[in-house]
């Protein structure tokens, strides 16, 4: 067998691993699941290459080493369920939870609600609870004439009815801030916050506490009264 092209996809498979929360909503299971297919059936194709050409070979001989090969064989798809999988969902898992890339696994926002600050308008579409944070998806449009720069780190918050806080999670290659042109453009964003909020909550508040304007324009803006559904 071709063990050795086998480990490489296999740890090709667990870099893959640990990238494809980034950019796919995948959760662990499903990319360790992925990548056990994967190297299972390169594994069994390899197997019935090698049966193939000891036959060809030796077709008294070849019996011999197709058993061998398949004793072989059931090792290999032993070690790459325990350690390939297992390697794939523990990439996969430390990558998501240190990036904040989880799979939304509940709804918990019941209507859109908006909130306004001069001519800036902020549309929550929805909020999402993951097994760490909580992501809220949100529009911003901005119709007046100015660029405005939104502050994230230290200025923007997440609080519940019961005054529970939630702070955002930064990406690594994020400054801190959103910028929403002037002109009426769309600007589609997820903040993920780390934490939940109380699961009895029944609303909650987006508060965005620092808003920079090139000119003269209002320094806050908040969405109040998120109707939420209780967490299940």
């Amino acid at each position: 067998m071709r063990a050795g092209r086998t480990l490489a996809i296999s740890a090709f498979c667990i870099v893959a691993a640990g990238v494809a929360p980034v950019f796919l909503p995948a959760s662990p299971l499903v990319v360790a699941g992925v990548t056990i297919v994967a190297d299972g059936l390169l594994a069994l194709i390899d197997f019935a290459s090698t049966v193939r050409e000891d036959d060809r070979n030796s077709p008294i001989s070849g019996r011999g080493s197709s058993m061998a090969g398949a004793a072989s064989l059931a090792v290999v798809l032993v070690v790459i369920v325990a350690a390939g999988g297992g390697a794939a969902y523990a990439v996969s898992y430390g990558v998501a939870r240190l990036t904040g890339h989880e799979t939304v696994t509940s709804q918990r926002l019941s209507k859109h609600v908006s909130g306004r600050a001069g001519p800036l308008r902020v549309t929550v579409n929805s909020v999402g609870t993951t097994d760490h944070y909580t992501k809220v998806e949100m529009v911003a449009v901005n119709r007046g004439d100015a660029t405005v720069r939104v502050q994230l780190m230290d200025a923007t918050q997440l609080i519940d009815k019961s005054g529970n806080v939630l702070d955002p999670l930064l990406g690594f290659s994020e400054d801190g801030t959103f910028v929403v042109p002037s002109g009426g453009i769309q600007v589609k964003r997820i903040l993920t916050f780390k934490g939940h909020l109380v699961a009895k909550s029944t609303t909650a508040t987006l508060a965005f506490n620092t808003l920079y304007w090139q000119g003269f324009g209002p320094t806050s803006l908040k969405v109040k009264n998120i109707k939420l559904l209780a967490a299940g």
